[in-house]
């Protein structure tokens, strides 16, 4: 046994440590283009053993990736002050409704969080009827030590009034925060999940109050006297895959600088989801995932001087540039801007990525693992993927997943009977199982989708892959 590129020699004992330590480097590492995996010498074999344990430990939901620290730029005890204001004012905004909505006011309104000397006020501002041009009065206070904007979202499509509610559990909105320090013009600290992702970390509100959501998240997210910016794992059902979209473009340092040295019409990223308006939830388009087309868009209003502009972030593949990119741009009919790209086919490279912060890489590539769709896009549609996985075997080892759910894809494609209970499984339990459907379920056992009363993590993730393939076809 020897490596390629050194002369053979033999190995006289099992026991001989040299024989031991060269076994070590030979790792089981997936074969692109393909559903299979092969031992191969690796120099650098714990990197891989490393990163592959992080990856499953995300991925099972034992851990949640943190891709951001930083500092907010003010004494500690200040930093506590600042995340105690923002529980009671979640709290306080959670508790009051719109007239006429049953959503909060939370995810209308803002927090505009003075740091003076040693204490921190708040104000409240409606994003409805908030200005572009009052933040910019706001930042000529000089004598503040720290000034900070919170706002919550809700985004999802638009419901269709005659099935709301279904339709609501059905899309899988989004609910996050963005705290943007105002000095800086940056993201202090930001999060995001879909409402299957909230479900699964939080369980049910009460009084389906999702409020509670937002409280939790920005409880997790101040450690000591930082901030942090985190990914929870994918879930099962879950519309995952663009979480880890938004998260890059927020953080990206390229988008930021680029946005900051245009016009004042220009934001960037962190305060388009900071200022922006999205309308009362599910009363406009401003969320859509679509997984069949791996495309998102955000889409929020804002107002300089009295004029309404509507900015887009889209997460795109398209003839011009068949590869995952964002665009950032403005409509506005009849306003000079109309139309104007703010950031045009922007790359999202998962070699950078790998490089910068391989926790935000391992989060997006954990998408394929629920997402068939974003399975097949790795190696053809994400830009650096398939240069920093040939370069390092650590990068590539998410395609892992396909050794371990290609062969049961297959199997219940074969078998649309056990295909339709595991179907019914994820969706409601047991409750909309026949007798007939129950007497297939050791078969599932027996592939390893199902154990001990639910389905395995396996399972979870072929339910997740396969329900949109049972739409389509």
């Amino acid at each position: 046994m020897s490596k390629d590129d050194c002369p053979p020699r033999e190995i006289v004992s099992l026991n001989e440590s040299e024989f031991l330590s060269h076994v070590t480097h030979y790792k089981n590492v997936p074969i692109p283009s393909s559903s299979t995996a092969r031992f191969i010498y690796l120099d650098n074999p714990n990197e891989y053993e490393e990163f592959s344990a992080q990856f499953w430990d995300f991925i099972s939901g034992r851990t949640r990736a943190i891709v951001a620290t930083r500092s907010l730029g003010i004494p500690s005890h200040l930093t506590q002050s600042v995340r105690q204001q923002l529980l009671d004012w979640i709290s306080k905004e959670g508790s009051a409704r719109v007239p006429g909505q049953r959503a909060p006011r939370l995810f209308v309104d803002s927090c505009l969080m003075h740091v003076l000397n040693d204490r921190v006020e708040t104000t409240t501002l409606s994003r409805e009827f908030l200005d572009l041009d009052d933040l910019q009065w706001s930042r000529r206070f000089e004598s503040r030590s720290g000034l900070f904007f919170f706002s919550a979202f809700w985004l999802s499509p638009k419901y269709p009034k005659p099935t709301e509610e279904e339709f609501f559990l059905r899309v899988d909105p989004i609910f996050g925060f963005c705290l943007v320090n105002l000095r800086r013009r940056d993201v202090a600290c930001f999060a995001v999940r879909t409402l299957r992702q909230c479900l699964a970390a939080y369980g049910k509100p009460s009084r389906n109050d999702v409020s509670l959501f937002i409280h939790e998240m920005v409880k997790e997210s101040f450690l000591d006297d930082r901030a942090t910016t985190t990914l929870a794992p994918p879930t099962m059902n879950s519309d995952y895959t663009a979480i880890p979209w938004i998260t890059f473009a927020v953080l990206n340092d390229s988008f930021q600088r680029q946005l900051e040295v245009l016009s004042d019409y220009c934001v960037t990223i962190p305060e388009f989801l900071a200022y922006g308006y999205p309308g009362f939830p599910g009363q406009l388009n401003s969320f859509r995932f679509r997984r069949e087309t791996q495309t998102a868009t955000v889409n929020m209003r804002l107002k300089r001087s009295n004029e309404e502009l509507w900015y887009n972030l889209r997460f795109d593949l398209n003839p011009a540039k068949p590869v995952l990119h964002v665009d950032f741009q403005i409509f506005a009919p009849g306003h000079s801007l109309h139309r104007k790209k703010l950031l045009r086919h922007a790359s999202i490279s998962l070699e950078d990525l790998w490089n910068s912060n391989k926790d935000l890489y391992l989060g997006f590539l954990a998408a394929g693992s629920y997402d068939s769709f974003f399975d097949r896009l790795i190696e053809r549609g994400l830009e650096g993927f398939e240069r920093i996985s040939s370069q390092i075997a650590a990068a590539g080892y998410p395609l892992m997943m396909r050794v371990y759910l290609k062969p049961r894809e297959d199997w219940l494609l074969a078998n649309r009977q056990h295909l339709d209970v595991l179907i019914k499984i994820a969706g409601d339990g047991f409750r909309s199982l026949t007798p007939q459907d129950k007497k297939l379920i050791p078969d599932l056992v027996s592939q390893q989708i199902f154990r001990d009363g639910g389905l395995t993590l396996q399972g979870q993730m072929l339910a997740t892959r396969l329900q949109t393939y049972t739409v389509l076809h």
